[in-house]
């Protein structure tokens, strides 16, 4: 695990410039890899690969970047799982390795195989290998988009990077309408707020020579459809593979623990591992107890029973710590400490701004992770299995990405236009429709259900674009911004995630329960009956509703970014304090100031103080 950047210079002229600004990078993100950091310049100085390197497994002889018989040069942020079973296939071809580093598993995979390496590996990863000899820099990602991985093209070079913030200085620092667009729309950027920066998608990698980039694709999700399967064959399967993949990634020479939510999935992996061994932690983390008076029924929200009922999920997870014997690290903040962390939490979201409710996750890692390098995470479950109601198919109609927008109801259609006008709604109209086309001409799917069709196409959606590239980005932005902790999801496991979407939507969603198979194991595994009851849940998160409403310090530091001289006065077509009047007297009014908030925030960070 680490932070990755560098660059391939188009003409010497600016090598010296590029070497600069990376290594100031690499000395700015050495927070996600304080175990060491190094770099190289190579070929006459137009090729940079830098690293900052967290150390989980090979401790002793891992180093990055790596150099592979002066021919193939590597540097990887993430986890080759399978690295034992690659050597061995290395081995019957006569190559012998130094090591297992991830490293050097990867660059002499790469000397073998070429591009076809990428499918081969069982992991997370972003990654760089300059192959010398083709004078090719090739950028890939792993299938679900565990790790991100950012770029910037400008025509004099080629810049690459775990976080995108630190691309901003090489743009010109325009502020893209339709990245704020989809912002307000989908919860994020697409690519990124600022014109020019883009990412790497999930399965995808670029090959870039000299000034021409090559976008490939080495992995899409498939679902073709196994109807003769039964329930319980599903659910034995499942049982084994998630046993298979915890198995897999528990690290052999550096402390772990399980982070928990109070949910099914969290609960199913912690007792996996405790299957495997009694002396791992437990960590969750939430507001203080009690900070709402009484519980209370909370606000609706499309994708839980709840926006929140109580300032946490503590009761829960409760249940669970009593039958696992290691620790259990019960971590609750205040809305001081909240306020303290806020602006930092902002800043480790690695795609730009994202409306995210991972403040618990990053309070976590940032300050109480307690030396534990690796965490286990429930993450994955829900896109898989279909346990959102953004993933019902009842509730889409064929236009996936606008059911997306209006379900996930961060802005409405007549809310942009305020922000934006009739050019704001267009780009949204147009996005949407080319979106859809792209959606249906990537789906590799058998299914002639409508339902199933419908279903494992939202899938794709979510598995593509939403998951990878805003959902896990922020899961690595928070547990890697300080701590830093290395997310392990076994739900991700490429044998599992192939197998669950081969399985029919009458199984997953039998009787209209949810995640039906995830339950079942659950019972299997004897998950506390409190949480194995819950056929909903209140999100793990924050009670934003309380927070902008009736806590009076919140209020009052919400006015240090809602003012007269807020940026997003400058960027929409609405001041900021009509946009907080016309939220308040909608349904969902949380979500829309915690996007501006966030939103705020982030240009603060970012275009105020470069």
């Amino acid at each position: 695990m680490c932070g990755i950047n560098g660059y391939y210079s188009y003409s010497e002229e600016n090598n010296a410039i590029f070497k600069q600004k990376h290594f100031s990078i690499l000395e700015s993100m050495k927070y996600r890899g304080p175990d060491s950091s190094e770099y190289f310049n190579l070929s006459n100085d137009l090729i940079g690969l830098y690293a900052s390197e967290l150390k989980i497994n090979e401790i002793s002889r891992s180093h990055q970047p790596f150099n592979y018989n002066d021919k193939i040069y590597s540097i990887i942020n993430g986890e080759i799982y399978n690295r034992c079973e690659l050597n061995d296939l290395l081995l019957k071809k006569g190559i012998k390795l130094g090591s297992l580093c991830d490293n050097e598993v990867l660059s002499a995979l790469y000397d073998q195989y070429g591009e076809a390496c990428f499918s081969m590996i069982k992991g997370m990863f972003a990654l760089a290998i300059y192959d010398k000899d083709k004078g090719d820099l090739i950028l890939a990602r792993d299938r679900f988009g565990e790790k991100p991985l950012f770029y910037f093209n400008d025509g004099k070079g080629f810049h690459f990077c775990s976080e995108a913030n630190f691309l901003i200085d090489f743009t010109n620092k325009v502020i893209s309408k339709l990245g704020l667009v989809q912002y307000f729309s989908f919860g994020f950027a697409f690519d990124h707020i600022i014109e020019g920066i883009k990412r790497i998608y999930p399965g995808e990698y670029l090959i870039i020579h000299k000034s021409t980039i090559r976008k490939r694709r080495y992995f899409n999700p498939s679902f073709l459809i196994n109807r003769s399967i039964t329930e319980n064959e599903c659910i034995d399967q499942s049982l084994t593979l998630l046993r298979e993949a915890v198995d897999l990634m528990i690290p052999e020479e550096v402390q772990y623990g399980s982070y928990i939510s109070g949910g099914i999935d969290s609960s199913v992996i912690t007792l996996l591992l405790k299957e495997k061994n009694n002396s791992f932690d437990l960590f969750t983390s939430g507001l203080i107890a009690n900070i709402l008076s009484t519980p209370k029924k909370g606000l609706v929200d499309n994708d839980y029973a709840f926006v929140e009922t109580v300032g946490n999920e503590l009761a829960f997870t409760d249940e669970l710590a009593k039958v696992i014997p290691g620790k259990y690290n019960r971590i609750s903040f205040s809305v001081s400490e909240l306020i303290k962390y806020l602006p930092d939490m902002v800043n480790h979201l690695p795609g730009g701004p994202v409306i995210s409710t991972s403040f618990p996750l990053f309070y976590f890692s940032a300050l109480h992770s307690k030396g534990t390098k690796v965490c286990f995470s429930g993450e994955g479950a829900d896109e898989l299995n279909g346990g959102y109601a953004t993933l019902q198919p009842e509730l889409f109609s064929d236009s996936i990405s606008e059911s997306f927008f209006k379900l996930s109801d961060y802005s409405s259609v007549a809310e942009i236009h305020k922000m934006f006008g009739d050019e704001g709604v267009n780009l949204l109209n147009d996005f949407c429709r080319s979106l859809d086309k792209e959606i249906q001409e990537e789906l590799l799917c058998d299914s002639v259900d409508t339902m199933d069709y419908k279903f494992n196409k939202i899938r794709h959606f979510h598995l593509k674009y939403i998951f990878g590239s805003h959902l896990l980005e922020k899961a690595d932005g928070m547990t890697m911004g300080k701590g830093p902790t290395e997310l392990r999801m076994p739900f991700l496991y490429s044998k599992y995630a192939e197998f669950i979407s081969t399985i029919p939507l009458n199984i997953l969603k039998n009787t209209g329960q949810k995640k039906r198979i995830i339950y079942e194991i659950g019972k299997k595994l004897n998950v506390p009956s409190k949480i194995a009851s819950r056929i909903e849940k209140q999100r793990t998160s924050l009670p934003y509703n309380y927070l902008f409403s009736n806590n009076p310090d919140f209020i009052t530091y919400t006015k240090k970014y809602f003012n007269e001289s807020a940026l997003i006065n400058s960027i929409t077509n609405c001041k900021i304090d009509s946009l907080i009047y016309e939220a308040c007297s909608t349904k969902n009014s949380h979500k829309r100031l915690w996007s501006y908030f966030i939103l705020e925030i982030w240009l603060n960070n970012n275009l105020l103080q470069k």
